[in-house]
């Protein structure tokens, strides 16, 4: 199954954004830029609903990763990709950190589409010990 996230994210298929949880580093502080859902620039949150954003998680994972990703990704986010902890700086339907998601590609945190693709590599590195919170 990890095949098709690879395609996915090779040929640059629009994926879901997902709420992961995952440990940020003893230095790491909030990203202040990400105070409130629905900040402007880069950090924009897109309405889609969490049925919409599982369809986008399912199309990024593929059939066979799929569910166990949409609902890691409610675990964590409740399938909002706008969720924003302002305690740990983590951000999106994957809840990733700034480092995190910068490191897997980057894009817009709150974009269910790029935080999805993120989670995908951060997946494929990783497992799904990345979310040891919600797997």
């Amino acid at each position: 199954m990890r095949d098709n996230i690879v395609k996915s994210i090779s040929l640059g298929v629009a994926t879901i954004g997902a709420s992961i949880i995952m440990s940020a580093p003893a230095n790491a502080t909030p990203d202040s830029s990400l105070s409130r859902v629905g900040a402007t620039g880069n950090n924009t949150a897109h309405p889609f609903s969490a049925v919409e954003n599982a369809a986008i998680i399912t199309s990024v994972f593929g059939a066979g990763d799929g569910p166990e990703a949409v609902r890691i990704a409610r675990c964590e986010s409740n399938l909002n990709a706008g969720a924003y902890n302002p305690s740990t700086g983590q951000a999106g339907l994957f809840q990733l950190t700034r480092e995190w998601f910068n490191s897997a590609g980057g894009g817009n945190i709150l974009d269910p589409w790029d935080n999805t693709r993120a989670a995908g590599r951060i997946f494929l590195r990783l497992g799904w010990h990345a979310w040891a919170e919600c797997a």
